[in-house]
């Protein structure tokens, strides 16, 4: 039987979730159809131990926490920064021609689907975009997205490892999701499913 991995590209304003007609109400609709055993998330190990204070973005405080545990789904923290993380600064110039018409697009695109943010058009220009920051600030986007990332697939991974055949529901900042797809779908024995439906 396979691991069955959902992959939910979250969006961590939920006033921006309302501009394209969505609640988090809905978010927690659709999670519950999705039935997972664990969910995967946006939260650092060392956060998550807190009992008050930072505990990753919002929407696991407002719901995703007492959705887990109002309905037996365990929560595995996944998330890995430092502070050298929140300090760096990409410093891609706005005004650039090609920077603008990336963004346009990456805008125009967030609503194409049936889920906002969460689309294989949405991943392919978050592609692009961070294809273009890497050019024009390797360093910092080696810190802040590259490095970032590959811990987290290495943290689900470890997960998906430890729980054969179960329904695991990731869910991440909209610009992860690429490339935690990219790599969680050549695993053995793992069945994505991007977009949640």
């Amino acid at each position: 039987m396979k691991t069955v991995i959902g992959l939910y590209g979250s969006v961590h304003n939920p006033d921006i979730l309302k501009e394209y007609g969505w609640t988090e109400d809905m978010l927690r609709q659709l999670f519950t159809e999705f039935d997972p055993d664990i969910i995967c998330g946006e939260v650092r190990p060392e956060d998550y131990a807190k009992a008050e204070g930072y505990r990753g973005p919002g929407e696991y405080r407002r719901f995703i926490f007492d959705l887990c545990e109002n309905n037996g789904i365990t929560f595995c923290p996944c998330d890995s920064f430092d502070e050298l993380t929140l300090s760096v600064s990409e410093d891609i110039d706005e005004n650039a021609p090609r920077w603008k018409e990336i963004m346009d697009r990456y805008m125009a695109s967030s609503n194409m689907g049936e889920l906002p943010f969460n689309s294989e058009n949405f991943n392919e220009i978050v592609r692009e975009k961070q294809d273009y920051q890497q050019k024009h600030a390797p360093d910092a986007h080696e810190i802040i997205w590259n490095r970032r990332n590959r811990n987290i697939v290495r943290n689900i991974t470890d997960v998906i490892n430890s729980n054969p055949s179960k329904r695991i529901l990731v869910v991440f900042g909209a610009e992860h999701i690429y490339r935690l797809k990219e790599n969680l779908e050549i695993l053995e024995n793992t069945e994505i499913v991007f977009p949640l439906k």
